[in-house]
């Protein structure tokens, strides 16, 4: 009797094809739990977000400093048509802004880290010197005559973007008087969040004369310290004990320094390279063009373990494909046939691995 010839494993191209399919559709079953991960990483970013939100309503959010801006009303006429159909001259109010010729803004900043659960949030506590001057405004280049200019309700006022952030009384020191300025919203400011003062005596400026300005603002803040370049020749110089920053906006620093107890950055910004002009009526610039301008350093973490992970898990199906290959060479070459349950389970376990690296790398470092 005869034995009986055992049937080759391989029979033709139709199970190679047949084969081939079957890890295709294995590999797009596995992109659900891919998926799955990568929304759980974007749930758990989004849980780090809102607990630095958390600690920016108590301590501080990011802050931006947009002044100071010299603002003073004026009255125009025009003519109105009533009710009845009569024109009548009525006289309106609009106002001016001008900016200084000189601004310089010198800052120390104290860093530390805040706890939310898991979280960690960087803060900070920064002492401000802003120093600089104003030429007496030229009302003739806006079309304005003088005699239409309400000197006696000009105030000048900066704009902070959280003001509980701000931790003293701000006295604005203009040439020899010491003036409080309050977060009283006035009429014709650019920013609703800000701090201003009035200005008394400004018709008796002389013309090309100068006015000098000081004011010392200690400021508690979280992420980011912000600045405009408002000022003719603008020069920022900061130093902080934090050791990750990141340099942002519209300008970057023209000299920095950065070590492990902290940074030390400049910059020096002229005119031509802010594109603002130095005064401008009502609605020819807005707050959010100004605030386009802005630049500064972001205190940052130096690792985010969510970034990370979500780079990690998009070459996820990469190296979940390159095992299948090398599973499906192996029962080719060594001709042992591998269970498409096989490819599944393994495929499975690697995309485990990237929920463990998630849940693992929140408590430990990345690496």
């Amino acid at each position: 009797m005869e034995p009986q010839k055992t049937k080759p494993l391989f029979q033709g191209r139709f199970y190679l094809f047949t084969k081939i399919c079957l890890i295709g559709f294995l590999m797009l079953v596995l992109l659900i739990p891919t998926l799955m991960i990568r929304g759980l990483i974007h749930e758990r970013e989004g849980r780090q977000q809102e607990a630095r939100q958390e600690v920016a309503q108590g301590w501080g959010g990011w802050q931006r400093i947009s002044g100071p801006i010299l603002i003073i009303p004026y009255q125009y006429h025009q003519w109105q048509v009533q009710e009845r159909g009569e024109d009548r001259l009525v006289t309106k109010t609009d106002y001016a802004y001008f900016l200084p010729e000189n601004l310089q803004i010198e800052g120390g900043y104290q860093s530390k880290v805040l706890h939310r659960g898991i979280f960690n949030v960087p803060v900070y506590t920064g002492n401000l010197q802003i120093t600089g001057n104003f030429k007496r405004p030229d009302f003739s280049k806006l079309d304005i005559p003088e005699s239409e200019v309400l000197w006696d309700k000009a105030f000048l006022s900066i704009g902070i973007s959280d003001l509980k952030g701000v931790r003293n009384n701000v006295v604005l020191q203009w040439e020899a008087k010491s003036i409080a300025m309050g977060p009283e919203a006035k009429k014709g400011s650019l920013y609703a969040s800000a701090i201003q003062s009035p200005l008394p005596q400004l018709q008796a400026w002389e013309r090309e004369a100068e006015r000098d300005f000081r004011l010392n603002i200690q400021l508690a803040g979280s992420q980011s310290a912000q600045f405009l370049p408002l000022g003719k020749e603008t020069q920022v110089t900061l130093k902080s004990d934090w050791p990750h920053p990141s340099f942002t906006g519209h300008a970057l620093p023209t000299q920095r320094t950065i070590q492990e107890n902290g940074f030390e950055a400049s910059w020096q910004i002229p005119q031509t390279g802010r594109n603002l002009p130095q005064q401008w009526k009502s609605a020819e610039i807005t707050p959010q063009f100004l605030d386009q301008t802005s630049f500064g350093p972001d205190f940052i973490l130096p690792i985010d373990t969510y970034q990370f992970s979500e780079r990690s898990v998009k070459y996820a199906s990469l190296f979940i494909l390159l095992t299948f290959v090398a599973f499906f060479l192996f029962e080719i070459l060594n001709r042992l046939r591998i269970h498409p349950i096989q490819y599944l389970l393994v495929g499975v376990a690697m995309s485990l691995f990237y929920l463990l690296l998630l849940s693992l790398s929140e408590h430990l470092t990345f690496g």
